[in-house]
């Protein structure tokens, strides 16, 4: 099973992590059988696009050894016109890098202006 949140899809991909999290989180559920969660150009006009918090992603780790988590993003989201997401989008590198989750980022469209047009293509 693979997870995909888009734009402000990335909320739901958050929540669903976190339940996976949980001791016995996702176990023969739906959850359980989870591989990838791919967080597609997320971004929110506030802070919470991306899982920061150290102890989910630890218990993430240890749960579900296995996950591989997947940043796609174009200049819309990681520009400089919305910092705070690609900021965010680092610290969750840092703490994916820490906490031995299998983890890779891509950035579309490097060459384009930031725009929403981007954002849907």
């Amino acid at each position: 099973t693979v997870l995909v949140g888009f734009s402000k899809g990335g909320v739901v991909v958050n929540q669903l992590l976190a339940e996976m999290a949980r001791p016995g989180g996702g176990g023969g559920g739906v959850l359980g059988g989870v591989t990838d969660a791919h967080y597609c150009d997320v971004g929110l006009n506030c802070r919470g696009a991306y899982l920061l918090e150290p102890l989910i992603l630890e218990d993430l780790a240890r749960n579900h050894p296995c996950l591989r988590i997947h940043l796609h993003g174009t200049p819309r989201q990681w520009g400089q016109q919305r910092p705070w997401i690609k900021q965010e989008k680092d610290r969750m590198v840092k703490l994916l890098q820490e906490k031995g989750i299998a983890h890779g980022e891509r950035l579309y469209m490097d060459e384009e202006a930031p725009s929403l047009a981007i954002h849907f293509r």
